[in-house]
């Protein structure tokens, strides 16, 4: 770190652990910050650091470090987020938290997410109705339809800019049912 302003450098606790089944993070009593070459470590040296305050906290999961596709938000793309996205893609699993009417949700993009340019941006829909079976989806995004289906509430968006993006959906059940999602909002970054 050779800024000459004041910085935040967040480190994740956790990553300690990865790789490394003797490690117990509950363990640690006191942790060592060293400043120098981690290859060549030497006493000594010249400079001056100025540290504001140190704070612990548990694992949070705020949008600068949220990943796209973890869809259960616990800060982590793991298996039960792929089995979250295989359950809604094929529908098992998908007869939990019934609702009093027909229903469609943005399970992933979520309002307020900041998204890197060049990365595949799952679309994914929570749609369901008590009255009948949704037979169609169609999301829009600033307006622009970009996508309907007729079978599965999956799409991978990859011909996007970087920009503000607003995006609602539609969803139709076969008894001629339809509802709107709330809109929701968020940037793709480059």
């Amino acid at each position: 770190m050779k800024n000459e302003y004041w910085q935040r450098w967040d480190i994740i606790l956790d990553e300690f652990v990865e790789g490394n089944s003797a490690f117990r993070l509950q363990a640690v009593s006191s942790i060592e910050i060293g400043v120098g070459d981690i290859t060549n470590e030497q006493p000594g040296g010249t400079g001056t650091i100025y540290i504001d305050d140190i704070t612990f906290n548990g694992l949070r999961c705020i949008d600068k470090n949220k990943a796209v596709a973890d869809f259960d938000g616990d800060c982590d793309v793991d298996t039960d987020d792929l089995k979250f996205l295989v359950d809604r893609w094929l529908g098992t699993d998908f007869d939990a938290d019934l609702i009093e009417d027909e229903s469609v949700d943005f399970i992933c993009p979520q309002n307020g997410w900041s998204i890197p340019n060049g990365v595949v941006i799952t679309i994914l829909l929570d749609a369901k109705s008590l009255v009948g079976d949704i037979i169609k989806v169609e999301v829009f995004a600033n307006g622009d339809k970009i996508f309907e289906d007729t079978d599965g509430w999956l799409y991978l968006w990859t011909d996007y800019e970087p920009g503000l993006y607003s995006m609602k959906a539609r969803a139709w059940d076969d008894q001629g049912n339809m509802k709107t999602t709330y809109e929701i909002n968020f940037e793709v970054v480059e």
